[in-house]
C-alpha cells in the first residue's frame, strides 16, 4: 500500500532474533505447541488478551506469539537478488505471515517460500469461503494453489469534480466509459494559463498501482495464460502497447498528474471521499465535493492484505488454524484498513481507536467496489507493464518492444523461480523467550527504538551492536540490551519497554505517570553538564519544573543547494549562509528566464518555510513564544513581510503548492511531490532515520548516505531584525515500570556518546566539534550544526514548531490553517492579500476564545480523548463551518 498519508510508510519492527537458540519448534513447559504470527508491531497491539484466550480454548495444546516483523520485500521487477534475499528473511521469521500483494508474489510462491494452503483449504469443512468477499478470496490463488487467506481490503475507484464536468459542459462520468471516453474527458478538463502552461491536469493518478487497476479495468483481460502452470505472462498485447502509448503522450502534455483527487478526474483509494475535498482545493464545500464510481471498464481495484504461512513451519495444520482464525476477528480486519475480507464482520465495531462516521454514499460505493474488485490474483505481471511503461518513458522505446522485453524478463524471473525451488530450505526461527536476566544474573534492558526508516535491518545495526557491547562489558547490573525498531504510539511503546527512544519531542503531550522525571539522574551525573545542550532544548523537555526527556539529536530545518547550479549561473552560493538580500539576488540570478521552473521548492515542510523565511523579512504573524500563540496576521510590518514572501512565489521564483487543507504540503509517494527533477534550492530537515535524506552532502559527505550530489547543507536567510528557524529534538524517555530506570539512564549516556547512530546533529556541543565521536564529518555540517546553535541562542531567533515536534498542537495547527489559506487566495486564486488576512485573523482569534475553556487532552482513554476532539471540532466548526466535513467524520 502506498499511501503515506496512512502511514503505509509506517515503519515496521524488525525482530531480533537469537542464534543461540535451535531453529525448531518451541514447545511451551506444557509441551504445547507455539505458533508464531509476523506483524508489524502497530497491528500486534490489537492482538489482546481476548483474542489470545479464545484461540488458544479453541485449540488446546496450540499458543501463539505476535513477533514484530519489518515488511520490507522489494519488487521482484527490481531485481532477483535483492528479492529473494528480503523475502527469505521474512519468511524464517514467524509461521504465519501478514501478506499482500507487495510481499506475495508468483516469483516466491513458484520458488516454495510459502505454504499452498489448497489441502488444507479442501478439507477443512468448517471454513465458509463464501463468507469472503468473492473477488478478495479469490486474490491469493494462482496456479493451482491457495497462498494466503485474506482479512482486508481497500478498493480503488474513479472519483471527479461535478462542477468541473458542468463548467465545461461535459457528461459526467460512467462505468460504461471507453478508454477514448477518458481521454477526451481528461483533455478537455485540463486547465492552462495565459502562457499555454498546464495548472491543472485534466486527470491525477494517486501512485502507480492506481495507473495498473485503471488500465486493467479498461483492458477486460489477463496478461497471462491460464492453460499452462504456472501462468505464462503475455504482455505483448496491442491494446496495452495502444493505452501505453497513448498515456505517455499524455503525461507529457501535462493531461495526466500525480496527486490526490486534485483534478477534476482521480484514480485514488475509495476511502479518499470521506475527506472533505472543500478544505483540500480551497472552495466552498458543496461546489467541491466529489463523485465516486467503478471505473471505466466497471471495475474496480483491490488492495488485499492476508495471511500466509511460511513454507518451513513445521506445524502446517496449527499454523493454517491460527491464519483462519485471524481472519475471523474484527479487531485484525476492520483495525488495519476499514474494510474487512468478510462479509460477516463488516460493521463490526472494533471497541479501539476513534471510529469514523462513514456516509451512506460512501458505504455503498465501497461495498459496490469490492463486489466487483479485480482480485490481486488477475493483477498479475502488471508490475513488469509498469517496468516497461518507465523504460518507454526513460528510454524513448516504442510501447511493443518495451512490452517484449518486459515479457521476457517476466518469463525469465518465473523460471529462475522454478530452478530456485530445489535448493530453498525455510527454517522459521524459534521464538525468543523473553529473557529478564543474563546467565551472570544481570538484567536484560527492553529499548524500543521508534524509527521512521523503512527496512529490513537495524539501522546501523554493526554501530549499535559495538556501542551495546562495550556497554554491557562494563555494566554492573545490565547484561544485555533487546533493541527493537519500529513505531507505535508511545502508551503502548512504555508498556512493552523500559526506555524508548522518540524522534520527536514527546514530553510536551506525554502522560507524565508513564514516564520518569529524569532530574534524579541528572543531578547526581558528574558528567552531564546542563549548560553543553544546545539552544532551549531542556526548556522543551520540561514540563512542572521537571526533565522528562533525554536529548540525543536536533534536528534542524535547512536548506540544500545545488553548488554546480549556483556555480553554472552565477549566483553567490551561501557557503556561510545569507542574508535576506542575497536569497532574493541568488533567486532572481537563477530564473533569468521567465519560462524556467522556479528555484526554490519545499519538500513537505507544511509551509513552515514560509514562517521562517516572514521572520527574516521581519514579520512573525504566529508568535509560538507565546501561551497560546499570539496572533498578528494582520499588522502593517507583518502583512509587508508577507507580500514580499509570497510575492515570490507569485512571480516564479518559489514553487508554491495550496497549504490551506488537511493535506496542505504533503508529499506522496509517486504524487505531486515526488519531483522529476529537483530545484536548485530545497528544503531539507536534518532528521534521525532519514525521512528524507539524513545530509544533503556533496561526494565528501559522511558515512550512511549512499546518495552522491552537489547539494550542499546552509541555513535559511538572515534577517536584519529577526531570523526565523524550526527543529524538532530527538530524545529517551524512561518507563514509569523500567525494571531497572538507572541501568536506562546508564544505557542513554552510552548512547549520547555515539552520535553517530543517529545520523543527525548531536543535542550536546561537546559532541558536535569532537572528531572521534561527530557523525558530521563533512566540514559542512559541522559549520552548519555550530551556525545553528548559535542562531538557537541568539534571543532574536524566533522558533516555529515543526510538524513532529510537541509544540506542533492541533491548536496551532488550525492557526496554521487559516493563514495559509489567505496565502492560497492570495497566490493562486489572485484575492486580496489583505481581506485575506483580516479574515484569517478573526477566524484565528475567535477559535482561541473558544478554545480557552477546553480542558486539557485527557489520552488516558479512548472516551476521553474522543471527547476532546467533539469539544475541539465544535470550537473550530463554529467559526469556521467549512471544517463540519472534517470533524463529522468522528463518531
Amino acid at each position: 500500500m502506498q499511501v503515506r498519508s496512512r502511514i503505509l510508510s509506517i515503519m515496521l519492527i524488525v525482530a531480533v532474533l537469537c542464534s543461540g537458540f535451535p531453529l525448531t519448534a518451541l514447545k511451551a513447559q506444557d509441551n504445547s505447541v507455539v505458533i508464531t504470527v509476523a506483524l508489524p508491531n502497530f497491528m500486534a497491539n490489537n492482538i489482546n488478551d481476548n483474542i489470545i484466550s479464545e484461540f488458544e480454548a479453541a485449540y488446546p495444546g496450540v499458543k501463539f506469539k505476535t513477533v514484530d516483523a519489518n515488511i520490507g520485500i522489494p519488487d521482484p521487477t527490481f531485481g532477483l537478488d535483492n528479492y529473494y534475499t528480503e523475502l527469505e528473511k521474512y519468511v524464517s521469521t514467524a509461521d504465519v505471515l501478514m501478506v499482500s500483494a507487495n510481499t506475495l508474489a508468483p516469483e516466491g510462491t513458484l520458488a516454495g517460500y510459502y505454504l499452498d494452503l489448497a489441502p488444507l483449504v479442501s478439507e477443512d469443512t468448517t471454513l465458509n469461503s463464501d463468507d469472503f468477499y468473492p473477488a478478495v478470496w479469490q486474490s491469493f490463488q494462482w496456479d493451482k494453489g491457495v497462498w494466503a487467506l485474506p482479512f482486508s481490503v481497500d478498493s480503488y475507484v474513479l472519483t471527479y469534480d461535478a462542477k468541473a464536468f458542468d463548467d465545461a459542459g461535459l457528461a459526467y462520468p460512467s462505468e460504461q466509459w471507453t478508454f477514448d471516453d477518458l481521454v477526451n474527458a481528461a483533455k478537455a478538463l485540463v486547465q492552462k494559463d495565459a502562457d499555454g502552461k498546464v495548472t491543472r491536469a485534466g486527470i491525477d493518478m494517486f501512485s502507480s498501482q492506481a495507473d495498473a487497476v485503471l488500465f486493467r479495468s479498461l483492458l477486460g483481460e489477463n496478461l497471462f495464460d491460464t492453460s499452462v502452470v504456472p501462468n505464462a505472462p503475455k504482455l505483448d498485447n496491442p491494446t496495452v502497447a495502444s493505452i501505453l502509448t497513448t498515456w505517455q503522450e499524455l503525461e507529457t502534455d501535462g493531461v495526466v498528474g500525480r496527486g490526490f483527487n486534485t483534478a477534476p478526474i482521480s484514480v485514488s483509494p475509495a476511502f479518499a471521499l470521506l475527506l472533505p475535498i472543500a478544505t483540500i482545493n480551497g472552495e466552498a464545500n458543496d461546489a467541491a465535493k466529489r463523485t465516486g464510481l467503478l471505473l471505466p471498464g466497471g471495475k474496480a481495484g483491490l488492495d488485499v492484505n492476508g495471511f500466509a504461512v511460511s513454507a518451513g513451519t513445521q506445524h502446517p495444520k496449527e499454523a493454517y488454524e491460527l491464519a483462519k482464525f485471524l481472519t475471523t476477528r474484527p479487531e485484525i480486519a476492520n483495525g488495519f484498513s476499514g474494510n474487512p475480507a468478510r462479509q460477516s464482520l463488516v460493521g463490526k465495531e472494533t471497541g479501539q481507536g476513534i471510529q469514523l462516521n462513514v456516509t451512506q454514499e460512501v458505504q455503498d460505493l465501497v461495498k459496490l467496489s469490492i463486489e466487483n474488485g479485480i482480485p490481486l490474483s488477475d493483477m498479475r505481471y502488471l508490475n513488469y507493464v509498469s517496468i516497461a511503461y518507465t523504460k518507454m518513458k526513460g528510454e524513448n522505446i516504442e510501447a511493443s518492444a518495451a512490452l517484449q522485453e518486459a515479457e521476457a524478463t517476466a518469463q525469465q524471473n518465473l523460471q529462475a523461480a522454478a530452478d530456485k525451488k530445489s535448493s530453498v530450505v525455510i527454517n522459521v526461527a524459534t521464538p525468543v523467550p523473553d529473557a529478564a536476566t543474563t546467565a551472570d544474573g544481570r538484567i536484560v534492558l527492553k529499548f524500543g527504538l521508534s524509527s521512521f526508516f523503512v527496512g529490513p535491518d537495524l539501522i546501523n545495526k554493526d554501530e549499535w551492536d559495538r556501542v551495546i557491547a562495550d556497554f554491557v562489558a562494563s555494566d554492573p547490573q545490565v547484561g544485555g540490551v533487546d533493541i527493537k525498531q519500529g513505531m507505535d504510539q508511545l502508551a503502548n511503546l512504555l508498556k512493552k519497554y523500559d526506555c524508548v527512544y522518540q524522534p520527536y519531542n514527546a514530553v510536551a503531550n506525554a502522560d507524565l505517570s508513564t514516564i520518569l522525571s529524569l532530574d534524579p539522574f541528572m543531578d547526581a551525573d558528574a558528567n552531564f553538564d546542563k549548560s553543553d545542550v544546545v539552544g532551549d532544548v531542556l526548556t522543551q523537555l520540561t514540563r512542572d519544573g521537571k526533565i522528562w526527556g533525554y536529548p540525543f539529536t536536533v534536528e534542524p530545518a535547512i536548506l540544500k543547494y545545488n553548488a554546480d547550479a549556483f556555480n553554472k549561473s552565477g549566483a553567490v552560493a551561501p557557503t556561510t549562509g545569507w542574508t535576506v538580500d542575497e536569497f532574493n539576488n541568488a533567486l532572481k540570478t537563477l530564473k533569468i528566464n521567465p519560462e524556467d521552473p522556479a528555484p526554490f521548492e519545499d519538500n513537505g515542510t507544511g509551509g513552515n518555510y514560509l514562517l521562517i523565511m516572514m521572520a527574516a523579512y521581519g514579520g512573525i504573524p504566529l508568535d509560538f513564544r507565546t501561551d497560546p500563540p499570539t496572533i498578528n496576521y494582520t499588522d502593517p510590518k507583518t502583512v509587508d513581510a508577507i507580500r514580499q514572501v509570497l510575492n515570490l512565489a507569485k512571480d516564479g521564483y518559489l514553487k508554491y503548492t495550496r497549504l490551506g487543507s488537511f493535506l496542505g504540503g504533503a508529499i506522496f509517494v509517486g504524487g505531486a511531490g515526488a519531483n522529476q527533477q529537483r530545484a536548485t534550492i530545497l528544503t531539507e530537515t536534518l532528521n534521525a532515520f532519514g525521512i528524507s535524506l539524513a545530509a544533503p552532502r556533496g561526494p565528501n559527505g559522511g558515512e550512511g548516505n549512499t546518495v552522491q550530489d552537489t547539494y550542499l547543507a546552509t541555513t535559511y536567510p538572515r534577517g536584519t531584525e529577526f531570523t526565523g528557524a524550526s527543529y524538532n529534538i530527538g530524545i529517551g524517555l524512561i518507563s514509569a515500570t523500567a525494571q531497572s530506570p538507572e541501568g536506562c539512564y546508564r544505557f542513554f549516556n552510552a548512547i549520547a556518546k555515539n552520535p553517530k547512530l543517529f545520523q543527525a546533529m548531536p543535542a550536546r556541543r561537546s559532541l558536535i566539534n569532537n572528531g572521534e565521536t561527530s557523525v558530521a564529518q563533512s566540514e559542512n555540517l559541522v559549520a552548519l550544526y555550530n551556525d545553528f546553535d548559535k542562531l538557537l541562542s541568539d534571543p532574536n531567533t524566533i522558533i516555529f514548531p515543526s510538524q513532529l515536534s510537541g509544540g506542533a498542537s492541533p491548536t496551532g495547527f488550525l492557526l496554521q490553517y487559516w493563514l495559509y489559506k489567505a496565502f492560497d487566495a492570495y497566490i493562486l486564486d489572485d484575492k486580496d492579500l489583505d481581506t485575506e488576512l483580516a479574515t484569517a485573523e478573526q477566524n484565528a482569534k475567535d477559535f482561541q476564545e473558544c478554545a480557552k475553556s477546553l480542558p486539557p487532552l485527557d489520552a488516558t482513554s479512548q472516551e476521553t480523548a474522543r471527547e476532546y476532539i467533539k469539544a475541539f471540532g465544535e470550537c473550530a466548526t463554529k467559526v469556521d463551518p467549512s471544517l463540519s466535513a472534517i470533524f463529522s467524520l468522528i463518531k
